[in-house]
């Protein structure tokens, strides 16, 4: 395995995949430049286009497959569908290529879109939800920081977790800026210093997911093809269905139900 390195290797061409988005994108990059990031050309149909649509931005830059040193990838929360096959198509090319992989939560591919607070405003906080389900979301909240060197950047302040959305905001600090789309019912009323972002930034995109990749693999924090699995932030409504049908045949026949010799 080739050693981590704190600069990025001008040879180095490194690809960004992000499937978690019923449209999905992939970005490329050599050394410590992103070349082109490209949406992909038929909405949930990733399994279908994700592969033509590789081959055909490595042609267009005289690439190939086998130029591929580094893969970053997306891993959700998420289109169950989308995670899967963003995943196994990455498992693939480390295999195959010896590809490093750098996975990334898609909250943070989303904190990497959403604009700095305003001017007047500098403590704002940023909070994030995906995969509204019965009255919760998978969230978290941010705080902008300069950084070292000028690399500004919102930055974690609380665990991501499935919550309420009255939980998100008691957590996240105020004033506060929201990425979501959709939002539960009670975000049509909200308070003076919570106001919400466009919507077009609760889409993930390939674009802000390659600096966080090429950032990362600059730090050496790759993960193991043989351990990557998608962050869900439920399980599959099957196997929620599954389980709770096992949990009521363990339990047996209820009292009302017992049988007398």
């Amino acid at each position: 395995m080739r050693p981590a390195s704190a600069m990025a290797d001008p040879s180095t061409i490194s690809l960004a995949i992000e499937t978690s988005s019923p449209r999905g994108s992939i970005a490329l990059g050599r050394g410590g430049d992103m070349l082109e990031a490209v949406d992909l050309p038929e909405a949930r149909r990733h399994n279908v286009v994700l592969t033509p649509a590789i081959a055909a931005l490595f042609e267009r830059h005289g690439l190939s497959a086998a130029d591929l040193d580094e893969v970053y990838i997306s891993v959700g929360p998420g289109s169950f569908t989308g995670l899967r096959v963003g995943v196994a198509t990455v498992k693939a090319l480390a295999l195959a290529l010896s590809a490093r992989i750098v996975a990334v939560a898609t909250l943070d591919v989303l904190a990497a879109g959403a604009p700095p607070p305003p001017g007047d405003c500098p403590r704002q906080r940023l909070a994030i939800g995906l995969n509204l389900k019965k009255g919760t979301l998978y969230s978290g909240a941010f705080a902008w920081e300069a950084g070292e060197g000028g690399a500004a950047g919102w930055r974690p302040i609380i665990e991501p977790a499935v919550r309420t959305f009255d939980d998100l905001l008691s957590r996240a600090g105020r004033p506060l800026a929201i990425v979501a789309n959709p939002l539960p019912p009670e975000a049509d009323n909200l308070p003076p210093d919570v106001h919400r972002l466009d919507t077009a930034l609760a889409i993930p995109r390939a674009s802000n997911l390659w600096p966080i990749g090429h950032r990362l693999a600059r730090e050496g924090r790759f993960s193991d093809p043989a351990t990557l699995t998608p962050l869900y932030a439920r399980p599959p409504e099957a196997v929620q269905l599954w389980q709770q049908r096992r949990a009521r045949a363990a339990e047996g026949p209820s009292m009302g139900h017992e049988s007398h010799p």
